[in-house]
């Protein structure tokens, strides 16, 4: 007898692709804010520039009056009032520059360069420096190139105006003196975006607003070589909030200030190419025609939000929210939400909400519910929240069987049962990014943001919370 094998071929099941109907489909009440790249929005328009939803936002940069409910429920989202407005960014920018687009260098990098002893230059791990009130020390930040005589140099650095009551006004831009002839210097004020002066030899010219980091300003700094030098470098640094004394700023007497940048770019030329070299090495960093590209609404902590209409979550006593943001603001005690249901969770019940806390230590994360008592309570596990970070943020309430829980990236942070009283949550509109309209503004990116009335399962949690990761570029286990 002879035996004929088969191969046997396995056919696995893939999971069915995620949607974010498919949670609201029995009747679950709540919204979906899901932004699209700037192709999907010009192909079918989610997004529009007027809260009636009849101008369709075209370009980055535009203001937001209105958002498509993306769950399926047709909530309606809007903000009828311009400077009220949240507006639609993406990162990395393109066209900034004639010619091209910037290379950014990332913020939790170490920004190398030489040591200026003199200036007291110190290693940046983050995108902060500060200056402090004993008047020995301070800091500023370096980005190390090689250059050559009678070529230009440009730099390209975003700052941000800092949150301490000293904080500076004017900053200097400047490259090493010794390769550069020692007078070719910006001072750039960064409490308006303004260039106030420059020494010879030296151009700076205002870029304008951030379009990724409300609040801060572009500068372009560009000066020409006056001898070869393998490493010189271009720094930033306080100007003692005295534009006069540009070259020899005194730090004694102030008391401690701050001051914050987002990215800092050195090219050779006056155009930027695609790399841009890092410290005294031969290695470059990654070009961003290779960098992800995403897209989001941005808020500007004076007066940017969204709300929706009312909607009843009266026959539910559970509650899921959702969000992918990058948080710009300062560090220190102020509490700013994400989401907030009603115009004051703490003054309603059948209320839920969560955000940065304004208790409980820098990057910590609040999270509330509410039937006819209110439990909330803090997070500040592994710094929750940090600065210029972006994260998945949920957070998990039940009224009648009490708990309420905050997970980040897929990883639970805390739960906890807490008494909320009882009955379920109410009839309210939804506030985006401030408390009722009025107040606690959101400073930062929001990417993706659903609220969800009802426990999702442990495998719908996880694809919502990948989905919203895949769209700002990041990887949940």
């Amino acid at each position: 007898m002879r035996w004929r094998f088969r191969r046997y071929k396995h056919k696995s099941k893939r999971p069915p692709k995620f949607e974010w109907p498919a949670l609201y489909a029995d009747g679950t009440p709540g919204f979906v804010m899901d932004f699209p790249t700037l192709d999907q929005q010009l192909a079918a328009p989610v997004l529009f520039t007027d809260d009636a939803g009849t101008v369709p936002v075209t370009a980055v940069g535009d203001v937001i009056g209105s958002v498509t409910d993306a769950s399926g429920n047709a909530v309606s989202i809007t903000q009828s009032t311009t400077p009220a407005k949240m507006r639609y960014g993406r990162w990395p920018q393109s066209a900034v520059i004639a010619g091209g687009v910037l290379c950014k260098v990332a913020n939790t990098d170490n920004i190398e360069g030489s040591t200026w002893s003199a200036l007291n230059t110190v290693a940046i791990d983050e995108n902060q420096f500060t200056e402090s009130s004993d008047s020995a020390v301070h800091q500023q930040v370096n980005q190390a190139i090689g250059i050559v005589s009678g070529n230009e140099y440009t730099s390209v650095v975003s700052l941000a105006k800092g949150v301490l009551p000293n904080a500076p006004d004017y900053m200097q831009i400047s490259f090493g003196s010794a390769g550069f002839g020692g007078n070719q210097y910006a001072v750039v004020n960064v409490s308006d975006g303004t260039v106030y002066t420059t020494g010879p030899g030296a151009t700076c010219v205002s870029l304008g607003e951030d379009l990724e980091n409300p609040g801060a300003w572009i500068f372009k700094y560009t000066a020409t070589a006056t001898s070869n030098q393998a490493t010189n470098g271009v720094s930033v640094l306080f100007c003692n909030n005295n534009p006069a004394l540009p070259r020899a700023p005194s730090y004694a007497g102030d008391t401690d200030a701050d001051c914050f940048y987002y990215w800092l770019d050195v090219r050779e030329g006056t155009a930027f190419e695609t790399r841009q070299r890092v410290g005294a090495s031969a290695t470059y960093d990654v070009t961003e025609a290779g960098q992800p590209t995403r897209y989001f609404a941005y808020c500007d902590a004076t007066d940017d939000f969204l709300d929706t209409s009312s909607i009843d979550f009266s026959s539910t006593d559970e509650m899921t929210m959702m969000v992918g943001t990058t948080y710009k603001g300062a560090s220190g005690g102020y509490t700013t939400p994400f989401v907030e249901i009603s115009a004051d969770t703490t003054a309603n019940n059948g209320t839920a909400s969560f955000g940065k806390s304004g208790s409980g230590g820098d990057g910590t994360v609040f999270y509330s519910s509410a039937g006819t008592n209110r439990a909330a309570t803090n997070e500040g596990t592994a710094n929750a929240l940090l600065q210029n970070s972006s994260s998945v943020f949920a957070q998990r309430s039940k009224i009648s069987t009490p708990f309420v829980s905050l997970s980040k990236n897929g990883i639970q942070l805390g739960e906890y049962s807490l008494s909320q009283g009882s009955g379920n949550y109410g009839n309210y509109p939804v506030y985006i990014g401030s408390r009722g309209g009025s107040s606690l503004f959101f400073n930062g990116n929001i990417y993706c943001l659903a609220v969800i009335g009802k426990l999702l399962t442990a495998q719908e949690q996880a694809q919502a919370e990948r989905y919203i990761a895949n769209k700002m570029k990041g990887y949940l286990g």
